[in-house]
């Protein structure tokens, strides 16, 4: 009978063969699951895998947001100080302002926020060159799309607690119909995926401007999506860390202990800080291109397999 040896990662894609087959292109490092039969020969040679291991940066921060790439990379503190540094080599640089909550767009080039003890009031700046500019509205928790035309957010219960939406700097905030209650908001870097978590840590989908709401399984205190709505990541009141592939998918526990994650827009990195306000960044398993399909080459020839996007993670 045939032993399965267990490996950590996130599974993106899973290679089904037969025995006698050898895989041309797929690298498999020690993280993953794989079929320990010795005839099922693994060459290493296209797909580059790290270690799902939680790795320090130096800083301490209580919120980060990242941009693709990894390429910015903001934070305030507890004292509503502001940070960015860029790549993951880089420097915590001070910023000039402060806010309690931060959201850069995927191209780094719109950063939102909002200031004070219980938010309300909302900056924007372009990017690291720009400078804030105060805006109308007030809000407690605000999120920008990759390009900044869609901006969420939601507003304190003293104000209503209402859902606002805008498009880009130069719109106007219109509420949005819903009483869900939601103490934050992130949209995907597409736009067309949108997130909330309630003040009792319930969790809220739907599908861009034009969805409606709907209820996912699960209670988390925050979430974070990448661009194309593929890889969500969560935290619960514990600290907790899990994933799910998209709104189909179910939560998995993953290793860690973080109060909030920021997964960038391609979905490979995540950031996160701790309860002591420590910083983190993971990289989890890439892509296989673009494709489900792709062909092995067993000694009586070439035999078809499929590449599959499952629904687990880390066990």
């Amino acid at each position: 009978m045939t032993l399965w040896t267990r490996f950590s990662c996130i599974f993106m894609y899973l290679a089904v063969i037969t025995p006698g087959a050898h895989i041309s292109g797929v690298r498999v490092n020690k993280n993953i699951f794989r079929d320990d039969e010795e005839s099922h020969q693994i060459s290493r040679d296209l797909i580059e895998y790290s270690e799902n291991q939680w790795n320090s940066i130096e800083g301490v921060l209580t919120q980060v947001s990242v941009s693709a790439h990894n390429e910015f990379v903001w934070g305030v503190n507890s004292n509503q100080d502001i940070y960015c540094k860029k790549g993951i080599d880089g420097s915590l640089e001070r910023v000039e302002g402060g806010l309690k909550q931060i959201s850069v767009s995927a191209d780094g080039k719109h950063v939102w926020g909002v200031a004070g003890v219980s938010g309300k009031n909302v900056f924007y700046r372009t990017g690291v060159e720009g400078s804030w500019s105060h805006m109308t509205g007030g809000l407690e928790h605000v999120s920008v799309s990759g390009d900044g035309n869609h901006v969420w957010g939601v507003a304190d219960v003293s104000s209503g607690n209402n859902i606002y939406h805008r498009m880009g700097v130069g719109g106007e905030w219109g509420v949005f119909p819903g009483t869900l209650n939601l103490k934050q908001i992130f949209v995907s870097a597409d736009g067309n995926h949108v997130w909330g978590v309630s003040r009792s840590n319930q969790v809220f989908y739907r599908a861009g401007v034009d969805g409606s709401w709907k209820q996912i399984s699960g209670d988390m205190k925050q979430v974070s999506v990448s661009a194309d709505g593929k890889h969500v990541w969560g935290v619960n009141e514990s600290d907790e860390v899990f994933y799910r592939a998209g709104v189909d998918g179910e939560w998995v526990l993953v290793t860690g202990s973080l109060k909030q994650v920021s997964v960038n827009p391609d979905g490979r990195h995540v950031w996160g800080v701790d309860a002591s306000n420590n910083i983190y960044y993971r990289k989890i398993c890439p892509y296989v291109a673009d494709t489900t399909k792709g062909t092995v080459k067993g000694e009586d020839g070439a035999v078809e397999h499929f590449y599959v996007k499952p629904k687990t993670g880390t066990r």
